[in-house]
Formats: C-alpha cells, structure tokens, sequence
C-alpha cells in the first residue's frame, strides 16, 4: 500500500530508561506520532477485512493474516508495506533499543506484526491473552529480546491492553519452572507460582492514546484479558535481538527449518539488521 507521510519516533528519557532496567518494560506515552499510528490502523483495516464504518468484516482478508481465538494477526508485515517497515526500521528505533539493550554488532528484528482483538460483536480473536515469558519462544543465547508495543487506535483496559509482573524480568531472574502460556488470569499466576508475590507487582490496567507504547523484555510475565469493548483493539508489535546472539538448537517456531547453525548467529533473510546510526 502507498503513502507519502513520514514517521516521528521519539527518542527515550533518561527516566524511561531507567524504569526499563529496573522494571523489565516502560510505558512510552507519544512514542510514535498519532497521525502516523492512525495511517498503519487504516493500513491493518486493509489487511484484515475491517470496515469501519460498519463495524463489520467484509470477507476480504489478506492471505497473509492468520486468525486464532486469541487474536488476528499479519506476521512480518513489513516485507509487504513500507509503513510498517518505515517504523520497526527506522533510525531512531535503532537508538532507542541501543539505549535498552547495547549491542556493538548491532540489533535484529525478530519479528514483526500487526494484530488485532476484535471485540464479541465481530465474534473472533477476542479472547484472552494468557500470561507467558516470551523467552520460552526463542532458541537464542543471550535471549532478552526486546518487544515495542504500538497502539494504533485508542487502547481503553476494557479493549485488552497489557499488564506486567514488574520484579520478573530483571537480567538476573530466570523462571526455572515450566512457562505461564495457560494461565489466564492473575490469580492462577500467583497460584501457579507463589513466590511471585514477593517478588514481582502487578501493573495496573493502561490506556494507550494512538501512538502510545509499551516495550518489554522477554523474561517479565505479561499478558492480557479479552477485549469486553465494542471496539477492535490494533496494535503493531516488533521484537528485536542484539545482533550477537547465537543459535541453541531448540525448538523454535521461528527458527525451525531455516537450516541454522546451531551456535551460529541468525544469518537469515528472516531477522534482518537494523540499519546503524
């Protein structure tokens, strides 16, 4: 899809910085300009087959959208729309991760997408989003990836925006227990792991303005309910690692079957660079 604006990224305050390494994540209020945010919304209305105008679906969704009980989401977008990419690649992304997670070689995208969480009305993907460490998914050495949440559209708690265990992503707290993926409320977290409770601080419900972020680590428990609004939640999400992590070999659903060295750094068309500034 075309288009002509520009994105204004702002760059992290020291503060912000420092809630990061302290807390695990960072709410990032202004982080990417709200009329630039609006144009991806539009940009995902496309793609997922969302008129706005009549809250309905029109049965012409992009084949690369994927649906589930969850959410619907349209992985890698920006090898399809130069917006998308214009802001997981931009400069001014790459100082920032820099700021959170210094890396010489330089920083990778993970992954990228957009999604989003319908509301009942539509009557799929509104579902919960169950409290998980996103680490368990990534076979990588030196696996604190980082994860840049935009809100495309206002992001009201009743809609399904995130919440965080601030204290359970520190660099030097690991879960040695099986992950959180089918836990889907607070409780059955503190159930489930009890010393949490000493540890780690539930964050209160957040509401995003378009173009409002969050960015957390991959070892801070985080989640999310289902959307109980009468509007769709969008949002694009990218992951990024330091250039200088490595392979391990485990299962992976983004690694497998890409032929990997195991011990090798993720040389593939599928985790591009970031460009240096």
């Amino acid at each position: 899809m075309s288009h002509t604006a520009e994105p204004q990224i702002r760059s992290l305050t020291d503060g912000e910085v420092s809630h990061f390494h302290e807390k695990g994540w960072v709410f990032l209020p202004g982080y990417l300009d709200a009329e630039y945010a609006s144009l991806l919304r539009e940009h995902a209305e496309s793609y997922f087959g969302y008129d706005k105008a009549t809250d309905t679906l029109s049965g012409h969704r992009d084949p690369g959208v994927n649906t589930s009980g969850i959410a619907n989401d349209f992985m890698r977008v920006s090898n399809r729309d130069e917006a998308f990419k214009q802001v997981s690649f931009n400069p001014q992304t790459e100082r920032n991760i820099q700021q959170l997670r210094p890396d010489g070689e330089g920083i990778r995208c993970l992954i990228d997408v957009a999604a989003v969480k319908f509301h009942a009305a539509i009557g799929e993907g509104c579902g919960p989003t169950n409290y998980h460490q996103d680490f368990h998914s990534f076979p990588l050495s030196q696996a604190l990836s980082l994860t840049c949440w935009i809100a495309l559209d206002g992001v009201t708690p009743e809609m399904g925006g995130m919440r965080f265990f601030e204290g359970s992503g520190r660099d030097d707290w690991m879960m040695t227990q099986p992950d959180t993926r089918d836990l889907d409320g607070l409780q059955s977290v503190f159930a489930a792991y009890p010393w949490l409770s000493e540890t780690a601080t539930v964050t209160p419900p957040i509401t995003y303005q378009p173009g409002d972020a969050t960015i957390h680590n991959s070892r801070i428990i985080h989640g999310a309910p289902g959307n109980s609004s009468d509007r769709p939640r969008w949002n694009y999400a990218s992951t990024y690692v330091p250039a200088s992590c490595r392979y391990t070999g485990s299962d992976g659903f983004l690694t497998n079957g890409l032929g990997l060295a195991v011990g090798g750094r993720l040389d593939h068309p599928n985790f591009p660079m970031l460009p240096r500034v």
